[in-house]
């Protein structure tokens, strides 16, 4: 082959390479892209799988925590009926074949609260309170505040620790006795 063919099939050679490589480049990042489509369907299709779980979950275990109630319901309501059963009839005990059931005295007083009749200094208020009236209550609460303080206000309960304190020290409070009781046990 002469020499000129040969520099001119070079040159042709080396003008197409650069067309080439660059469509070679191309062929890749499209061939990358669709690739990185498909992963980034794959992740979402992950997602949404792992929120599924999560919502069937969710509703298992409010089913699950009704069944809880329901049987600790059952379990209060059968322990009154043995209660009741075994005062009406003057009986310290119920034998079975395997169990024994008796009507044990408990070993403290529970204490026993009327909500309606309890003095609010037995009592703990809680509250939703915003930032900014915190900020001033605690720097002593101007008198324009209470209002809107009181306002916040969103639950009242009784300070059990505080009530049981006062009748162990024998004061009178309303709305609240120390009562000792009797439970059920199984042996």
């Amino acid at each position: 082959m002469p020499n000129w063919k040969r520099h001119s099939t070079r040159c042709r050679k080396n003008a197409r390479s650069p067309a080439t490589s660059a469509t070679k480049v191309a062929s890749a990042s499209i061939q990358l892209f669709a690739e990185l489509g498909k992963k980034i369907d794959r992740i979402a299709a992950y997602l949404r799988t792992q929120q599924r779980k999560a919502s069937i979950a969710a509703e298992e275990a409010q089913r699950l925590q009704q069944r809880r109630w329901s049987a600790e319901q059952r379990v209060r309501d059968v322990k009154e009926m043995l209660i009741y059963f075994i005062r009406c009839r003057g009986l310290k005990r119920l034998e079975g074949e395997l169990n024994t059931i008796r009507l044990q005295t408990n070993s403290q007083a529970s204490l026993q609260i009327d909500d309606w009749q309890l003095p609010q200094e037995f009592c703990l208020h809680t509250g939703s309170i915003p930032h900014r009236l915190l900020k001033e209550m605690l720097e002593y609460l101007p008198v324009g505040l209470r209002g809107e303080f009181l306002e916040a206000m969103i639950n009242t309960q009784p300070n059990t620790q505080l009530v049981r304190d006062a009748l162990l020290r024998g004061e009178t409070v309303n709305g609240a006795k120390l009562e000792r009781r009797s439970h059920i046990r199984i042996e």
